[in-house]
C-alpha cells in the first residue's frame, strides 16, 4: 500500500505540473496576442517545471484553436486542444 500511495502522489503532482503548465502557456501566448507580438508557429515555452509547444490557428481576430503538448520536467507528457477567445 506504501508504494501505491507513492505513485498516487506522483501522478497527482504531475497533473498539478501539467495543469500549471497548461495556464502558464495559455496566458503568455494570450499577452504577446493581445501586445501584437510576431509569433511563430509552432511556438515553445520553458517554464520552470516544463516545457510547452503550442501549435495554433486563427480562425479570426478573436478566437484560436491551440494544441498543447506539454513535457514536465519528470517527463510526464500531455497533448490537449483548447479554444481562446481574446476579449
Amino acid at each position: 500500500m506504501y508504494q501505491d500511495e507513492i505513485q498516487i502522489t506522483h501522478n497527482q503532482t504531475n497533473q498539478l505540473k501539467i495543469e500549471t503548465l497548461l495556464q502558464m502557456a495559455r496566458t503568455s501566448f494570450k499577452e504577446e496576442v493581445l501586445l501584437g507580438n510576431e509569433l511563430g508557429n509552432p511556438i515553445q515555452y520553458h517554464f520552470p517545471y516544463g516545457d510547452v509547444e503550442i501549435e495554433y490557428i486563427a480562425l479570426n481576430e478573436k478566437e484560436y484553436h491551440l494544441l498543447f503538448s506539454i513535457k514536465t520536467d519528470s517527463n510526464a507528457t500531455f497533448v490537449i486542444s483548447n479554444k481562446l477567445w481574446l476579449e
